[in-house]
């Protein structure tokens, strides 16, 4: 089982439609979608700067802008995709072979201190936490940008973590994040889709938690 973030730029490239076809092809029953806030968070950023916002509420806003792109993500097959608000909920989708949206992040509050509810930790960080969370040893994160000394079909290490981090790709708090976590991440960019060759499938398979 895999945690698959998408990132919100996807959508004004088009390779949104792309990646939700190849994950319903590929990863029914195997696979849970986080999406990032994409135009929406760009929306809250504007908001904490007109109406000069605290960082934290700022925070808790942008949580809910993923949940307003999970439920646009979830319109483009409302066949396969399900968004979910609970955990039984994600399991059940799982069950019926279907790929769950995670649509709330409520859950999340406790495991985010007050200090460091800011721009510091977006839906990069936030999807090692929900890895955690359920118990996902897996994730897939999906940019539109490229870079040559990434290979999708290796997992990151703490120096290219660094150094993506540094470049402003992965958020200010995923290194250290990473650092503390088990999770195998994996980055794809947006015209790279996993073939049958590619390490990232063999961690697909249904998990304990499910079976």
């Amino acid at each position: 089982m895999i945690l698959i973030k998408l990132g919100g730029s996807l959508l004004n490239s088009g390779f949104m439609k792309i990646w939700i076809k190849f994950i319903t092809d590929h990863f029914k029953g195997r696979a849970i979608i986080i999406p990032g806030g994409g135009l929406f968070a760009n929306h809250i950023r504007s908001v904490q700067k007109n109406y000069n916002l605290e960082d934290d509420i700022a925070h808790d806003m942008a949580l809910y802008s993923m949940s307003q792109m999970g439920l646009l993500i979830s319109s483009i097959d409302r066949t396969n995709l399900h968004f979910c608000k609970t955990k039984n909920e994600i399991d059940r989708v799982i069950a019926k072979n279907k790929v769950p949206i995670i649509g709330t992040f409520d859950f999340l509050k406790k495991r985010i201190d007050s200090p460091n509810k800011n721009w510091s930790i977006t839906s990069d960080s936030m999807a090692l936490l929900i890895s955690e969370e359920l118990q996902l040893n897996t994730v897939l994160i999906v940019k539109s940008c490229w870079y040559s000394f990434i290979n999708s079909k290796i997992a990151l290490n703490q120096p290219k973590v660094n150094k993506l981090v540094s470049l402003g790709i992965l958020d200010a708090s995923f290194s250290l994040n990473f650092q503390k976590s088990k999770t195998k991440v994996y980055l794809f960019f947006r015209d790279q889709l996993p073939n049958a060759s590619d390490t990232v499938l063999a961690f697909s398979k249904p998990s304990k938690r499910n079976q």
